[in-house]
């Protein structure tokens, strides 16, 4: 793992396997989420995920699994959820800047994110189907729909990074080369503001997704009112206003 911060607030962690595309060993995931710890516990505000070269994530590490056990395959494994699990439970907003190959296991990664940025020469495959497994099935259908989401994972098939943008997969689609500081204006976007904002957004989303949508408005609402009575509440909205004034009109700027 390369880890910097190109940003304020902003920490990067790149998987830097090059020769092998980027393959995900197990000791790869735990630096990953290893770095995203480190990121929350010194005040990150955003954190980006990338590749070091032409790939974001050929997968994983199918060499590592040939050296084991069935028992000790069962044991990866289940480090391995627990590990994504955790990945993706990261308080801190997380951007994938997805460059050039991104399959198997990094399609994992990928949808695990909060956010995906990449070219139209982005190559996306969720590889499982092809050796009679299922991945994705618990967060695909939730960003590119039902139907899609069944298509993508039945069939294995590729998709652009033109097209992971046209279906929802991809947030921002941009030229290929300049997918790493995409990556990083977006993380400064976030980063910009009071983390608990955005930190909020995640968990509330997260939580709310499958919920009634008035559990869901009830939890937003309690969120809201635990940090509007913080002290940071006051002195925000003054910022606010001061930023915004003269800049718009005032029935623009409300909460």
């Amino acid at each position: 793992m390369l880890v910097d911060e190109p940003s304020d607030g902003v920490r990067r962690l790149t998987i830097d396997r090059p020769d092998q595309l980027n393959a995900i060993s197990i000791d790869v995931l735990r630096a990953i989420v290893a770095g995203a710890d480190d990121a929350d516990a010194h005040g990150a505000r955003a954190i980006v995920l990338t590749g070091a070269g032409r790939a974001f994530s050929a997968g994983y590490d199918i060499h590592e699994f040939s050296a084991l056990t069935a028992e000790q395959h069962l044991l990866l494994e289940t480090e391995r959820g627990e590990l994504v699990e955790r990945w993706f439970a990261c308080p801190v907003p997380t951007i994938a800047a997805l460059n050039g190959i991104c399959y198997g296991g990094g399609t994992i990664l990928a949808v695990a994110t909060d956010l995906r940025v990449a070219g139209p020469g982005l190559g996306f495959k969720v590889t499982a189907a092809s050796y009679g497994g299922a991945n994705l099935t618990w967060m695909l259908p939730r960003l590119v729909g039902v139907g899609r989401a069944r298509e993508l994972l039945m069939t294995s098939r590729l998709v652009s990074g033109t097209e992971a943008a046209a279906i929802g997969l991809v947030e921002r689609l941009v030229d290929d080369n300049a997918v790493a500081d995409a990556a990083v204006e977006l993380a400064s976007e976030i980063a910009a503001h009071p983390p608990a904002g955005p930190r909020a957004v995640k968990a509330l989303i997260n939580d709310g997704l499958g919920q009634q949508p008035a559990r869901a408005l009830a939890a937003e609402n309690y969120a809201q009112l635990q940090m509007l009575t913080r002290p940071v509440g006051a002195p925000r909205f003054t910022t606010f206003l001061e930023r915004t004034r003269g800049a718009a009109p005032p029935e623009t700027a409300q909460g």
